[in-house]
């Protein structure tokens, strides 16, 4: 006997049920998280061979400025 795709679907939903409520309530997004990790990634790229760490590490807080993230938050 071959059950439906969707059997198991309510004990991963009863599994899940305070991950799904708080998300509901919160929602919130790892979008910016996930982007200023890429920013990284792209400094971490450019900056191939550089042999001071306190410069890299300099470069990151930089990069964490908001205005330095996005310029569009330029101030009137």
């Amino acid at each position: 006997m071959r059950f439906p795709h969707w059997y198991g679907l309510q004990f991963k939903k009863e599994k899940r049920l305070i991950d799904l409520a708080a998300h509901a309530i919160y929602s919130i997004s790892t979008g910016k998280l996930e982007g200023f990790n890429n920013k990284i990634k792209v400094a971490k790229r450019i900056g191939y061979g550089y042999r001071d760490d306190d410069f890299f590490f300099t470069l990151i807080r930089y990069l964490s400025i908001p205005y330095v993230r996005s310029p569009s938050h330029k101030k009137s």
